[in-house]
């Protein structure tokens, strides 16, 4: 097939395709975010953060991040499966049962700009950073790794894998702390 042809198969497949009743700006988002969170999904994976990825399935963040991904850019702080062991006010067990909770938990580890590592890195103590349901604190900078957490939470979490993931609207970083909210302790 030759270049002529593909571009006018291509247009045929695009106006019938628009044409369809079905075929809304909605649609189009919301097949745009569910791809772009399978990828990242993909990635939480096969990088060993599954207990994160099995948190955001259960406490329905990922619904959230999935209508969140095509309209808005968002850094993701996505605790090691350590962290997760570690984590001793609420075991994972006892969140796995209480979805509320955990909810809040992945929410507050979910700022509402794209944020690269170095960027972190540049930040002044005492930043705040929007996440979906709090403000963030940016505390210090030590050992070249940010330390953050809000004012009257259990802070201290370190990016221990920056660049996890990247693609134009998302960003996720893996941390070596569940960062608590102050709500929740």
């Amino acid at each position: 097939m030759d270049r002529h042809t593909f571009y006018l198969c291509l247009s045929l497949s695009l106006l019938i395709l628009a044409s369809s009743p079905h075929f809304t700006p909605r649609a189009a988002a919301q097949y745009s975010g569910r791809l772009a969170y399978l990828r990242i999904a993909e990635v939480l994976k096969s990088k060993g953060y599954s207990i994160a990825l099995d948190g955001l399935g259960i406490s329905g963040l990922n619904d959230t991040l999935i209508k969140l991904l095509p309209t808005r850019n968002v850094t993701i702080l996505v605790p090691t499966n350590g962290a997760w062991y570690k984590l001793t006010a609420a075991p994972w067990k006892g969140l796995k049962k209480t979805p509320d909770k955990l909810r809040q938990i992945l929410a507050y580890h979910t700022l509402r700009t794209r944020m690269r590592y170095v960027e972190i890195k540049d930040l002044k103590a005492g930043t705040a950073v929007p996440t979906l349901d709090y403000e963030f604190t940016m505390a210090r900078l030590k050992d070249t790794r940010a330390i953050m957490g809000a004012k009257g939470a259990r802070a201290g979490a370190s990016i221990v894998d920056p660049n996890v993931y990247t693609d134009p609207r998302v960003i996720v970083h893996g941390v070596n702390m569940v960062i608590l909210p102050p709500k929740l302790y």
